[in-house]
This record gives C-alpha cells, sequence and structure tokens, in this order.
C-alpha cells in the first residue's frame, strides 16, 4: 500500500492521525526510513526541528534492530565498539538480526508521539541511565543521549523493548499528508 496526498486544504483540519510501520531488521532500512518519515514534516520555526526529527528517528530504530532484534554471542556483542562493527559482523554470518520492529507515529498539531518496539528481550531503562557518569563514554550510550536531547519527552515500557518518543513542535506539511492512504 503506498500513501498519496491529500487535498493540500485538508491538512490544516486533521486533529489526529496514526500511522504504523512493521519494519523488518534490516540495518540498510534506518537512514532511509527516518529521511523518510521526516520529509512528511515540517516545523513553524525552523529546518532545525526535522533534522532533529530524522536524527532522533535514527538513532531509535539503531537501537531497536541493532540492540534490540540483534543476536549473536555475548562476547562479539561486548566487544564491538560501534554499529560499522556490528554491520561488518553481520556481513560475515557472524550476527543476525530478527524480528522486526514495530512503528507508530501519532500525529496531533503542534507534536508527534513515536512509540518503537522491538521484538527483543528490553534492557533495565531504570538502571542504564542511573548507573553511567554524566560524560560517560560508553560505546553504546550515545543514541540514547541523543533520542533524549532532541525529544520534549522519553519513556519506556515495564520490560524495556518499547520507547515513546514526544517531539513538540512538528506540524504537517500543508501541501501534502502522509496519513492518507491511497487507493
Amino acid at each position: 500500500m503506498t500513501l498519496s496526498l491529500l487535498n493540500p486544504s485538508a491538512a490544516p483540519f486533521i486533529t489526529e492521525q496514526t500511522i504504523r510501520f512493521a519494519i523488518p531488521s534490516s540495518p540498510h532500512i534506518i537512514e532511509r526510513l527516518a529521511t523518510y518519515i521526516a520529509s512528511m514534516f515540517e516545523n513553524c520555526d525552523c529546518a532545525d526541528k526535522i533534522r532533529s526529527l530524522g536524527l532522533v528517528l535514527e538513532e531509535a530504530l539503531s537501537n531497536s534492530i541493532y540492540h534490540g532484534n540483534m543476536r549473536g554471542s555475548s562476547m562479539l556483542m561486548e566487544h564491538t565498539q560501534n554499529h560499522q562493527d556490528m554491520l561488518d559482523l553481520k556481513s560475515q554470518d557472524m550476527l543476525q538480526t530478527v524480528g522486526k520492529v514495530h512503528l507508530t507515529l501519532n500525529y496531533r498539531p503542534g507534536s508527534l508521539i513515536i512509540v518503537l518496539r522491538d521484538e527483543g528481550r528490553g534492557f533495565d531503562w531504570r538502571n542504564f541511565a542511573a548507573c553511567q557518569p554524566p560524560d560517560s563514554e560508553m560505546k553504546f550510550d550515545s543514541g540514547l543521549k541523543i533520542i533524549r536531547t532532541f525529544s520534549s519527552k522519553v519513556g519506556f515500557n515495564d520490560s524495556g523493548n518499547e520507547i515513546t518518543i514526544r517531539m513538540d513542535g512538528i506540524r504537517l506539511r500543508h501541501t501534502s499528508c502522509p496519513f492518507k492512504h491511497g487507493h
């Protein structure tokens, strides 16, 4: 099913719209999907908010795919320094991604709620932030820092395999509405 354009004059009257994706756990889709979703929106004041939205989506999708749905030996995972190292191990069939990432976008004028859920075990988000020094150099903590920096609010489900991100200052483009499904 493809997304089609809505009459441009209807966009100001949208009170709430939701779109859902079930994304294969493929690292190669992250940047394209984040760019596509960010292109659906514009900010009232400046383009910086759209860049932030794209960055937040890339980091959240990366976390879901790499940390939630990627499987391999725990020793390999512990010694992998970055996402490129993980891609290299994956290309050598030493790691594999399983399952899907479930993405829901809920738009209300002025804000966007992003919910990502992976099919992994989750992580202990309560202790994750509490046990790190403020300027931690941990190899995998930068994504969550970026998400928190550019988002209005961030929350997790109890098991830690779902993140909810609220971004304020987002509005639909008046020239198109990506949430209207085509025929």
